[in-house]
C-alpha cells in the first residue's frame, strides 16, 4: 500500500511541477488557477482620436480638443474652457454653444429681391439660395446678413409690393 501512496504522490507532484514553475508570474493559485496577464496594458488596443462634442458645464463651454491620453483603456482628452456671459445651451442643432443674440436663430428665408434706382442707371438686388449668416447689433439684437448680387437692369425695374421686383427688358 505504500507504493501506491508514493506513486499517486509522485503523480500529483509531476502535474503540479509541468503546469507552473517558479519563474510564471501569470499563474496566480488564489484565484483558482486562472493566468493574470500581467504583459498587457488596457490601453494597447485603444486609440484616442475621436474627441467629445462641446459639452456645457453650467455657464462654461467645455471644447475638447485632438489631444488625449489613455488610462485604464479610457481616453482622456484636454480640453479648454469658455466663460459664456448669457450662459450655455444646445442650439438647434444639438450642440453645445454659448449663448448669444443668434442663438436658435434660423436664417433661411431670403428677403425678396429689390429695385436699386441710382441717377445713372438701376441694378436688381438679388439674393442666392444659400443660408444666411445671424449677426448681432451692439445693442444685443439679432439680424440675418445674406449673400446677394447686383444685375444691371437693361431697361427699367418694376417694384412689386410684397413679392420679387424684376427688370424689364
Amino acid at each position: 500500500m505504500k507504493k501506491v501512496y508514493t506513486a499517486i504522490l509522485f503523480v500529483f507532484v509531476a502535474a503540479m511541477l509541468i503546469g507552473c514553475s517558479e519563474d510564471d508570474s501569470s499563474y496566480d493559485p488564489s484565484d483558482g488557477g486562472t493566468d493574470l496577464d500581467t504583459d498587457t496594458d488596457a490601453c494597447d488596443d485603444v486609440v484616442c482620436d475621436d474627441p467629445p462634442d462641446p459639452e456645457c458645464n453650467d455657464d462654461q463651454l467645455l471644447t475638447y480638443t485632438g489631444e488625449a491620453s489613455c488610462s485604464d483603456g479610457v481616453c482622456n482628452y484636454s480640453y479648454g474652457v469658455i466663460d459664456c456671459e448669457n450662459g450655455c445651451a444646445l442650439d438647434n442643432t444639438n450642440t453645445a454653444v454659448c449663448i448669444d443674440a443668434c442663438f436658435n436663430v434660423v436664417c433661411d428665408d431670403h428677403p425678396d429681391n429689390e429695385c436699386l434706382f441710382y441717377e445713372a442707371f438701376t441694378n436688381l438686388k438679388t439674393y442666392t439660395d444659400e443660408p444666411g449668416v445671424c449677426q448681432w447689433t451692439q445693442d444685443g439684437e439679432a439680424y440675418c446678413e445674406y449673400s446677394f448680387a447686383e444685375i444691371d437692369c437693361p431697361s427699367d425695374c418694376i417694384v412689386v409690393e410684397d413679392g420679387d421686383d424684376y427688370c424689364v427688358e
